[in-house]
């Protein structure tokens, strides 16, 4: 049986890996991006896992992303690959912003996104 701090021992070293990969992350693809979101989601929601918030915001304001995008009712278009994306990873970038942690439902909506656009 794992301990707690077996456990967060990992998902510290998986943070800390997720986080070095991010500046090579292919930000042309949203796909890549839910995916990096998801995992970080993963390792980061353990109680205590250190990660500097504003390299992430900084990283992916530096590609176009920003926190809560399209939550408008006038802006947000869920038969838009692109748009509905944005809209997701800008939900994961507001709760990095607010809480330090992505909530844990961005899997079920990333799962719900690629399914509606047919991605693998």
């Amino acid at each position: 049986m794992t301990t707690y701090k077996e456990c967060r021992a990992i998902a510290e070293k998986k943070c800390d890996a997720l986080i070095k990969k991010l500046p090579n992350l292919n930000f042309e693809g949203n796909v890549a991006i839910l995916d990096w979101l998801c995992e970080f989601q993963s390792s980061s929601n353990c109680i205590g896992i250190p990660f500097e918030p504003f390299f992430i915001l900084g990283t992916f304001a530096e590609h176009g992303y920003f926190p809560n995008v399209n939550l408008e009712k006038k802006d947000f278009d869920e038969n838009d690959r692109d748009n509905y994306a944005r809209y997701l990873i800008g939900q994961g970038l507001d709760d990095i912003r607010l809480i330090g942690a992505i909530d844990p439902d961005i899997h079920q909506f990333t799962k719900e996104w690629k399914e509606r656009f047919n991605i693998k």
